[in-house]
């Protein structure tokens, strides 16, 4: 076993539990407050995702959409009411009416109240959300058991999920969706069963990661390191049906929605050359929090360098794993930022956040023991 999990005491798991679920809250909340679930937009609003006719690539990111159409489907009616005439209304007070105001530019409004008229949206809405606030919580548990895995205090492990807390919202500069949740939560499942040696597990774990969003198979080579620590070659092995899971199931989604509108990939690169070449892009300032509170627009680009820069020169020998896997993550994501997202679009990184989070919690030493 890579790491064995220190023994954590009833008390220790359920602080871990109601923190998690705070900070989650708090997490999803301040995303809303941005975004709310894009409703009335034409290519990936979530009336579109429902009605399976976002556009590519969005289409592809199937998971979310599948588990709320099947839990609302088993619901019984009278909890499908309270969801859409009780707690949907709130929701949408809270989050959507603010919002559009903002949107109305856009000429997005009309189609958003009309998805608001219909019941069925009303509850799949408050589904949606709900996942989205429990995949953060599991993702939030599972950051404390990987940073007990990786050598860290259980005050360290504490630490880890608030500075994950605080570096998420940092992400939602120009979007973010509740596919990004579920990603964070599945990458730490995955994380988890490689330090555990879970590898059947690990299959069911990549599957639904790579039905969740196209990126996946990307996961799967930043956790090498991990595994090049324990096993070296043999480790590599596992690598090998991972990606091929992930490789059928991506072939499989882009031939189910070969005929949607959009195209499979986006390139922005003469664009983004020109917004990171002009100054005022760097000192830019954006309400990340909802506070109120403008912070440095590339507030997430410092705490990554920094992390970084933490990492390698408080290294005692070789490299941890994760500085290594948090490190070719950054690296990789980068470069796909620059040509293939939108200007600061920070999450198209997020895969990278949960290694640089353990980063900063894990000892000097080396403490994965093989």
């Amino acid at each position: 076993m890579i790491a064995p999990t220190p023994v954590a005491r009833t008390p220790e798991r359920v602080a871990s539990a109601l923190l998690a679920l705070l900070l989650s809250a708090w997490v999803v909340s301040v995303f809303l407050s941005h975004w709310s679930l894009l409703d009335g937009f034409p290519r990936n609003g979530l009336s579109r995702f429902l009605e399976w006719q976002a556009h590519k690539p969005f289409a592809y990111r199937v998971l979310a959409p599948a588990v709320v159409d099947e839990v609302d489907a088993l619901l019984p009616e009278s909890v499908r009411t309270v969801l859409a005439n009780r707690v949907a209304p709130v929701l949408r007070a809270r989050y959507l009416e603010p919002l559009f105001v903002r949107w109305e530019p856009f000429g997005v409004n009309p189609a958003g109240r009309a998805d608001w008229e219909r019941s069925h949206y009303r509850s799949a809405y408050v589904l949606m959300v709900l996942l989205m606030l429990a995949s953060l919580a599991a993702a939030m548990f599972l950051m404390r058991d990987a940073a007990r895995m990786l050598g860290a205090s259980a005050i360290g492990a504490f630490v880890a999920m608030l500075v994950y807390a605080a570096v998420l919202p940092t992400l939602f500069l120009h979007g973010g969706y509740f596919y990004d949740f579920t990603e964070q939560f599945l990458a730490l499942a995955l994380l988890c069963c490689v330090l555990r040696e879970r590898w059947v597990l690990s299959l069911f774990v990549v599957a639904l990661m790579q039905l969740n969003k196209e990126s996946a198979l990307l996961m799967v080579v930043f956790l090498m390191p991990y595994l090049w620590h324990a096993r070296g070659w043999r480790g590599v092995a596992w690598a090998l049906p991972q990606l091929g899971v992930c490789f059928a199931l991506l072939f499989w989604v882009r031939s189910k929605f070969a005929e949607s509108p959009g195209q499979s990939s986006e390139w922005h690169l003469p664009d983004n050359l020109a917004f990171w070449a002009d100054p005022a892009t760097w000192s830019a300032t954006e309400d990340l929090y909802s506070l109120n509170l403008p912070l440095p627009r590339i507030t997430f680009l410092c705490f990554a360098l920094a992390t970084l820069a933490i990492g390698w020169t408080r290294r005692k020998a070789a490299p941890t794993p994760t500085l290594v896997a948090a490190t070719l993550a950054f690296a990789t994501l980068l470069p796909l930022l620059v040509t293939m997202g939108f200007r600061d679009e920070w999450r198209n990184l997020s895969l990278a956040v949960p290694l640089l989070v353990l980063l900063l919690v894990e000892p000097r030493a080396d403490a994965l023991r093989a």
